[in-house]
């Protein structure tokens, strides 16, 4: 008897919800103590397990990237690479945006539009080649946004920016009227962290640091 995956997809996304919340736990704890291995190894079973899950349900953009997340962290716990600030960072932004990728597949999205982009910072990795030079920010005024990031990327990030906004908005009319259910809060939630994922990987910092606020 042939078995219907996508009966079961729920099951995957409740159960990555809570890994995620985990991900982003000691992913933070890492950035102040990136040497740590024993956080490495934590995160590295953690992305395995999504990765399998996501293999398991069909879910293959999920899987793919937190392949890409996991041999990184392979390169780092087996010290093929330095357990440093900047690797750390770029695993805590690596863990925002499997969120992103997550949620995407969640409702039958493709993945964010910078996925392709960060996946090449995370081979960069995995093939022990140097990281990219950041872009130059551009220097901001009070009425300016730091980035860089090229335009269609931003345009791109832009456009999904609006589309979680509306959806945040709709949830907070809802609080307002008291008609807010617990799965309509965990949208909001997602939808903020699914923005500031993306931010900052592209170096918006005002709005990451408005939607870590």
């Amino acid at each position: 008897m042939q078995v219907d995956l996508a009966e079961f997809r729920g099951i995957f996304f409740d159960e990555a919800a809570d890994h995620l919340e985990v991900l982003d736990e000691i992913s933070r704890a890492l950035v102040a103590t990136p040497q740590d291995i024993e956080l490495v190894n934590r995160l590295f079973r953690s992305v395995h397990s999504v990765k399998g899950a996501a293999t398991s349900f069909g879910v293959e953009s999920v899987a793919d990237f937190a392949h890409h997340i996991e041999n990184c962290l392979e390169q780092v716990r087996t010290g093929r690479v330095a357990a440093t600030v900047e690797i750390a960072d770029l695993i805590l932004n690596a863990v925002d945006l499997l969120n992103g990728v997550v949620e995407a597949a969640k409702n039958d999205l493709p993945p964010p539009a910078v996925t392709d982009d960060f996946v090449g910072q995370l081979q960069a990795i995995n093939t022990q080649e140097a990281l990219p030079e950041p872009s130059k920010v551009v220097k901001k005024t009070p009425t300016e946004v730091s980035f860089s990031a090229d335009e269609d990327l931003l345009r791109d990030f832009l456009n999904e920016a609006a589309e979680h906004l509306d959806s945040a908005e709709q949830v907070l009319l809802e609080v307002g009227e008291g008609m807010a259910t617990a799965e309509a809060i965990g949208t909001l939630y997602r939808a903020f962290h699914s923005i500031k994922g993306v931010a900052g990987f592209l170096g918006l910092d005002d709005i990451l640091a408005v939607t870590h606020a």
